[in-house]
């Protein structure tokens, strides 16, 4: 988990710089907008991971997507599916899965202060419009532990792990904010 966090830390900043949360959390429909992007990248991305990270042992993928809570959100709020990325970082091993996945989990584990904030300032709840962010509520920070946990047992490629780490950054920027 260090070699990820140290491989994509300019990507991660490059990242929030981009995406500018605040200019998101303006209106409701900025909020939107932003739901609907993050659909369209993570239904793709999602589907493809599910049989690489199937292999992985003490990873229960089904109950870490987030597909479900983005649909639950976009519908609480009047949203739509619209277009989605086809231009997605490569699982093709588990190493590039888990890696993919360190993104992903990771951005869970960020989103604790997204919704914070999306609540005091839009009125969103993690029953009506901000299941996303506020994804394994108060477990958060033992999920995130846990899937570090099955990362380390897993001994992916660190190589192999941090390329698609740094690709999905790369990937969603390209996507979130292009």
């Amino acid at each position: 988990m260090r070699a990820l966090r140290r491989h994509t830390a300019r990507h991660h900043e490059r990242l929030e710089e981009r995406l500018d949360i605040d200019a998101r959390l303006v209106s409701l429909d900025a909020y939107r907008a932003l739901l609907e992007r993050l659909y369209g990248f993570y239904v793709p991305l999602e589907a493809r991971l599910a049989p690489q990270v199937a292999t992985v042992p003490g990873l229960d993928f089904p109950a870490r997507r987030k597909t479900p809570l983005l649909i639950a959100d976009l519908h609480a709020l009047a949203g739509r599916a619209g277009p989605v990325a086809t231009a997605l970082p490569g699982v093709d091993t588990p190493a590039r899965a888990l890696g993919v996945l360190y993104v992903l989990e990771g951005a869970t584990l960020g989103g604790k202060l997204i919704a914070r904030d999306a609540r005091r300032r839009l009125g969103v709840t993690p029953e009506a419009g901000a299941a996303f962010f506020a994804a394994y509520g108060s477990a958060a920070a033992a999920r995130w532990r846990a899937f570090g946990a099955v990362v380390e047992a897993a001994h992916p490629d660190a190589d192999e792990a941090c390329a698609a780490a740094a690709g999905c950054f790369e990937r969603m920027e390209a996507w979130l904010c292009g």
